[in-house]
């Protein structure tokens, strides 16, 4: 989202809404390929709390939680995939290092 104008992408605001009791800005997100991608900001945090999109025939939503600064940076420790409104997938984030040196050995094809 931070980098719409590198990739091409297009930002548009679709307004204001209250969803579940939370204020929120609902902007949309269309890249190069006419593929879009709406988040859901909230508008006391400006946190994006969820995003949603489509590819292929499912329906996917990501849920973003539990921010925290980790080195300066706001992080969500905690992210939720949906597809089709199944839960996929759940990610939880223990620990955030920044700065460290990743051999490029560890991004290689082990078959080729």
């Amino acid at each position: 989202l931070l980098r719409y104008k590198e990739t091409g992408a297009t930002l548009k605001l679709l307004g204001k809404d209250k969803q579940k009791g939370l204020d929120l800005y609902i902007l949309e997100l269309t890249d190069k390929e006419q593929r879009s991608t709406r988040y859901y900001v909230s508008a006391r945090t400006l946190h994006v709390l969820w995003l949603e999109y489509q590819e292929s025939n499912s329906k996917f939503s990501k849920r973003f939680a539990d921010y925290r600064y980790a080195q300066s940076t706001l992080v969500p420790f905690r992210t939720i995939l949906m597809e089709d409104g199944k839960q996929t997938q759940e990610t939880r984030i223990l620990t955030v290092t920044f700065g460290v040196k990743v051999d490029d050995a560890l991004f290689k094809n082990p078959s080729a």
